[in-house]
C-alpha cells in the first residue's frame, strides 16, 4: 500500500505471505490454470492485491495509531 502504514514488519510480512496464499488458492478456485510453463503472472498479481486488502483491512480495525497532536 503507498503512505506510510502504522503497523510493524513482522505484521506486515504476515499479511503479505497471507494474502499471497489466498490469492493463489482463490485464483486456482476460479479455473486458472498454467498450462504453458513459466511465471504464473496472474496469482501472483491476486496475491498483491489480496495482501493490499488484508493490510487496508487490519489498518481500519485496529486503527491509525498517530504520533501527531491530538485533535480538539
Amino acid at each position: 500500500m503507498p503512505g506510510k502504514q502504522n503497523i510493524g514488519v513482522i505484521m506486515t510480512i504476515l499479511l503479505g505471505a497471507l494474502g499471497s496464499f489466498i490469492g493463489t488458492w482463490l485464483t486456482y478456485q476460479l479455473g486458472y490454470s498454467n498450462s504453458n510453463g513459466g511465471f504464473e503472472f496472474i496469482p501472483f498479481i491476486v496475491g498483491v492485491v489480496v495482501a493490499i486488502i488484508l493490510i487496508a483491512l487490519y489498518v481500519g480495525i485496529t486503527g491509525r495509531r498517530g504520533t501527531g497532536t491530538p485533535v480538539r
